[in-house]
């Protein structure tokens, strides 16, 4: 066995790299891409692993453009 060989694990279980394709992109909350929308609220970067035209991997990683306020309320006690 070649442990050299880098490993993806997948819904098919552990393909080689080299076996797969690699697509990725980013877009806003609507589904746009980015670069279409001024000022998305959130942005998603996603990446895709395919073998023999099934995805068999997907990633999204979301970044918010703005925070949610954490004030708290004590006016009640």
């Amino acid at each position: 066995m070649n442990i050299d060989v880098p490993l993806v694990f997948t819904s098919k279980g552990n393909l080689p790299l080299s076996e797969l394709e690699y697509r990725s992109g980013w877009a806003d909350e609507n589904g746009a891409p980015a670069a279409l929308k001024a000022d998305p609220a959130a942005v998603v970067f996603w990446e895709e692993h395919w073998h023999q035209g099934e995805l068999v991997k997907r990633s999204a990683h979301a970044l918010m453009r703005e925070g949610s306020a954490a004030t708290g309320d004590i006016s009640g006690f």
